[in-house]
């Protein structure tokens, strides 16, 4: 699969692929910054957590 990320089109919605690593191939653009797709799953999930308990405090 070598040069495998110069084959793929550039797409306004994910970060310019710099790596033939599939972790970082065609990640979505992000507010955290993050081009792995395991690092981004892990913040938003985290994220998520957070919004959720941020959310049930305030409905007691």
């Amino acid at each position: 699969m070598a040069g495998m990320a110069e084959d793929r089109e550039p797409h306004g919605y994910t970060y310019p692929n710099t790596s033939d690593d599939p972790d970082q191939i065609d990640v979505l653009r992000n507010r955290f910054g993050l081009r792995s797709h395991v690092a981004l799953a892990r913040a938003y999930w985290q994220h998520a957590a957070e919004s959720e308990a941020a959310t049930r405090q305030f409905e007691r």
